[in-house]
């Protein structure tokens, strides 16, 4: 949901689909998927959402958000798309 205004961007999603394609070349190059879940597993995973995704796709000019959603409205959006994008990195 990252705005895009700004610039280029790499969405959330497009992270995940870059993480699947390096999984499946770990998993090729460590002899099959389930080691490279037991390799990826140990990994430490950062993430920062939503920042974004209030000051520019809520908060900032040119998006219609904050007349679409209340505050609450926007917010449980943005954590039930989170979510479905997170589980996917299981």
């Amino acid at each position: 949901m990252t705005a895009s205004l700004l610039g280029q961007r790499y969405t959330m999603d497009l992270q995940l689909y870059n993480h699947k394609i390096i999984a499946s070349r770990i998993a090729k190059e460590l002899g099959g998927a389930d080691v490279a879940r037991k390799y990826l597993g140990q990994c430490i995973y950062a993430v920062e959402i939503g920042y974004n995704d209030y000051l520019n796709n809520y908060y900032g000019e040119g998006y219609n958000s904050s007349k679409i959603y209340t505050p609450e409205q926007f917010a449980q959006l943005l954590v039930q798309t989170y979510e479905t994008q997170l589980e996917i990195v299981q």
